[in-house]
């Protein structure tokens, strides 16, 4: 049996042995790298702006950022059959819809409007000057804001985790699971 080589395949080989040089190496770097650097700057220049180190919000909202630039790829120029795409996308973008609940923190006004009720509050915070309803009605609210806020957090962590089925030994593809974000 006889064993030859296509022209391609040394072509392919000279290839290889020129992107291990130190001259591509840079040039790859001028060409490539650099724009990617200064596209990502910025592309996340609000949250860098924003960044404080003493609060998860900080840090919520850059991850918010990159999972907006990943689904805005994935509807655009994503390539997997349109069925599976579309549950990562849905998936990412209610992971974002997520994090604004927890970066705004919004869950007593989530909580007014699912009690539609509001929050009875007095020119001072300091005096207790609110009445036994008036503050039942709004240990009511804050409870239901509490719930609300670890419901979403559960869910959250839940969408990135991915859905895992034991008796089946197997994840069910639903579009969650971060690791499968990608395309």
């Amino acid at each position: 049996m006889e064993v030859t080589f296509a022209d391609s395949f040394f072509k392919s080989l000279k290839k290889i042995s020129k992107h291990n040089t130190w001259w591509f190496k840079i040039y790859h770097f001028l060409r490539y790298d650099i724009l990617r650097l200064f596209r990502n700057i910025w592309q996340f220049r609000k949250e860098m702006f924003n960044f404080h180190p003493w609060d998860h919000s900080f840090n919520e909202a850059i991850f918010k950022r990159s999972l907006e630039l990943t689904a805005n790829y994935l509807e655009k120029y994503g390539i997997e059959m349109d069925e599976m795409r579309n549950k990562k996308i849905k998936s990412i973008k209610r992971t974002i819809e997520l994090f604004d609940h927890d970066i705004n923190d919004d869950f007593l006004e989530q909580a007014e409007e699912e009690l539609n009720i509001e929050l009875i509050s007095k020119k001072s915070f300091l005096l207790d000057d609110l009445t036994e309803e008036e503050h039942e009605i709004n240990m009511k609210l804050i409870e239901k804001s509490n719930k609300i806020k670890e419901q979403q957090w559960e869910e959250l962590w839940s969408i990135i985790k991915g859905h895992y089925n034991k008796e089946n030994q197997a994840y069910l593809f639903d579009g969650s699971d971060i690791r499968t974000w990608w395309d």
